[in-house]
C-alpha cells in the first residue's frame, strides 16, 4: 500500500498514528492548508480525502483538534454519527453546534487523549457551562475505556 505523502510535521504525523492505533482505525492523509478552514478559531477538519490542519507545526491545540477530528472519523467508520441530523458550524449557534452528541464525544475523547499523553487538560474557554458540564459527564463515562486503550497502544505485550 502507499503512503500518502503529507506537508506535515513528523511529531503531527506520529501523533496522528497513534491516535488511529487507539481508535483501530486507518491513519488518513494529514495535509497542511490554512485557507480549509471554515471559521478564524477552527484549526483542524476531517474531510474524506483525511484530516486538514491549519498549521504545519505540532502543539497542543494542534494535538486536540486532530484526536477531536480522528474520533469524528470514528465514529463516521462506526455509523455512530448521523449525517442527517449533524448541524454543521455556521449553521447553528455555537453553543448549539458545541451541544450535539457527536460533538460532546469528540471533545471528551480528545481531552483523554491529551491529558493522558501529555499531561494538560483543555479548559474548553469558549463554550457555555452546559457544555463544559456535558464534556466532563462524557470524560468520566468513557475514561476507563480510552486509559485502558492507550495504555494497550503504548505498552502492548
Amino acid at each position: 500500500m502507499k503512503k500518502e505523502s503529507s506537508n506535515a510535521d513528523k511529531m503531527t504525523l506520529d501523533f496522528c498514528a497513534v491516535v488511529c492505533k487507539i481508535l483501530k482505525i486507518s491513519v488518513p492523509k494529514v495535509e497542511v492548508n490554512p485557507h480549509a478552514m471554515k471559521t478564524r478559531t477552527q484549526i483542524a477538519a476531517i474531510t474524506n480525502e483525511g484530516v486538514i490542519i491549519k498549521s504545519n507545526t505540532f502543539s497542543m491545540d494542534i494535538g486536540f483538534a486532530i484526536a477531536h477530528e480522528l474520533l469524528h472519523k470514528y465514529q463516521i467508520e462506526n455509523n455512530r454519527f448521523p449525517l442527517s441530523n449533524y448541524k454543521i458550524v455556521g449553521s447553528v449557534d455555537t453553543d448549539e453546534y458545541n451541544q450535539q452528541n457527536e460533538e460532546i464525544d469528540a471533545n471528551a475523547f480528545a481531552a483523554i487523549v491529551m491529558k493522558a499523553l501529555f499531561g494538560v487538560q483543555p479548559l474548553f474557554n469558549n463554550c457555555s457551562e452546559t457544555v463544559k458540564h456535558n464534556i466532563q459527564v462524557r470524560m468520566t463515562e468513557i475514561e476507563t475505556a480510552v486509559y485502558n486503550r492507550i495504555y494497550e497502544v503504548l505498552f502492548p505485550i
